[in-house]
């Protein structure tokens, strides 16, 4: 047989596990009384934080419920499912951000190409004024109404 079955025969009943002497309920008196509303008071303080808690969570996945598109803010939804619309939403959104920031380094390169462009049609029209002078053309601008005017 096992070595660790205790024998109970041989036990004591003046004394407990603890190896000191039992005291009875009469002998304790107001000391187990005063003990055990400690502890009551410890586990029913333990319950409301407890519950306090939780109503916390639950009031943070309804908040989250009411964020999510696609999911009825009436509607009740259990939390997995809150919790895998969240992600999938999250997820969607990084999507979106990686693709606008794509967007926003071609168009930042778009706009130093136009730039250089723009100083390079500066130039050959600074070219032209200056050839247009030395051979004495007369030069015709447009104004903002579509009819060209002499410039001076």
């Amino acid at each position: 047989m096992c070595d660790d079955i205790y024998d109970h025969s041989d036990h004591d009943k003046s004394e407990d596990m603890h190896d000191g002497p039992l005291t009875t309920t009469k002998q304790l008196g107001s000391d187990q009384g005063i003990e055990r509303s400690q502890v009551q008071l410890r586990k029913a303080t333990h319950k409301l934080s407890e519950k306090k808690r939780r109503k916390a969570i639950n009031k943070r996945y309804e908040d989250l419920k009411q964020l999510l598109p696609g999911l009825n803010p009436s509607a009740i939804y259990s939390k997995q499912t809150i919790l895998k619309k969240a992600l999938l939403y999250i997820e969607s959104l990084k999507d979106e951000n990686r693709v606008s920031d794509q967007l926003i380094q071609d168009l930042i390169k778009e706009k130093e190409t136009n730039v250089a462009l723009k100083q390079e049609l500066d130039r050959c029209q600074d070219k032209v004024k200056n050839l247009r002078k030395v051979r004495g053309v007369v030069q015709y601008e447009t104004s903002y109404t579509g009819r060209p005017h002499m410039q001076n």
